[in-house]
């Protein structure tokens, strides 16, 4: 069970993001804004539509104990994590969340 959940969740997260190419190889990773965090070391982000429609679509994802979390250049824990912070999160192929960079600013594009 817990083989196919992690394989349900690599495939969902990378199929969503599609796994964009850095210029060093590393992958951009699975971008959102937490909406809650458990205890279990389960998050649920709220990601951007990737049908085009403009939505957007909740996804829960699981964390374990080889997972780093940064936030705001810091480092933290999953614990740490708070519903409305930005983050990118980076996994490997076969599920497993290696890394949580979270932003507790607004984010997004700068006034001109």
């Amino acid at each position: 069970m817990k083989v196919m959940l992690r394989v349900l969740v690599a495939a969902t997260v990378f199929g969503l993001v599609g796994i964009a190419q850095g210029k060093e190889g590393a992958n951009t990773g699975l971008r959102g804004k937490i909406v809650s965090v458990m205890g279990n070391g389960k998050i649920t982000i709220q990601t951007r539509s990737t049908t085009g429609t403009g939505g957007t679509q909740p996804m829960t994802i699981l964390t374990d104990a080889t997972t780093t979390v940064e936030i705001d250049g810091q480092p933290g824990k999953v614990t740490d994590l708070q519903a409305g912070e930005r983050v990118v999160i980076q996994g490997d192929p076969t599920g497993v969340v290696t890394d949580i960079k979270a932003t507790k600013g607004k984010g997004g594009r700068r006034a001109r």
